[in-house]
């Protein structure tokens, strides 16, 4: 195999529906699924980033995060809030074709390589240049970077009042 599936590989990436997916984690079975079976309310709050990039403290600051690791999603109440990492054309299409609300917080792309190295160099001994130069050739976490990030803002521009677009450094200085 090529040096850039042998890095995926290791890291236990597959190349899925154009994104690379952290499958250990995140079968694509269990993509499939969600894809199939989730069903999005009007009132529904979604909140995608990549990794790395402030979903647990954005989901903070709107004050709705619950822990349950299970839910039955029929017993949440409205609004239900909901956090994905996954790309724009892989949510369900009860998320696209409703009216929830969508918030998508991108972070300076640097700044998401250096945190992703930090939070992995225990576990993995690769540099911070081998993560720099994987997230270059998009061999990262629901990666590519940009087509990820331009799923999200098109669509911030074609529902503006669906779609929220967010970017962690301007959230970061005024809260």
């Amino acid at each position: 195999p090529s040096a850039a599936a042998s890095n995926a590989d290791d890291l236990g990436l597959t190349q899925f529906q154009g994104f690379w997916i952290p499958s250990r984690s995140v079968p694509t079975s269990s993509i499939i699924a969600f894809q199939k079976n989730f069903q999005a309310l009007d009132d529904d709050i979604i909140v995608v980033s990549k990794p790395k990039s402030g979903t647990t403290w954005l989901k903070a600051l709107i004050h709705l995060y619950k822990k349950n690791p299970n839910p039955d999603l029929s017993t949440i109440s409205s609004p239900r809030l909901f956090s994905t990492h996954l790309p724009y054309p892989m949510l369900a299409d009860s998320i696209k074709s409703s009216n929830c609300r969508i918030v998508y917080i991108i972070r300076n792309p640097f700044d998401i390589i250096v945190s992703l190295w930090h939070f992995l160099r225990f576990m993995d001994d690769r540099s911070v240049e081998d993560y720099f130069e994987m997230f270059c050739r998009g061999e990262e976490g629901y990666g590519p970077f940009w087509d990820h990030a331009l799923g999200y803002w098109n669509m911030s521009l074609e529902k503006p009042l669906n779609v929220l677009f967010l970017r962690y450094e301007e959230l970061k200085e005024d809260p």
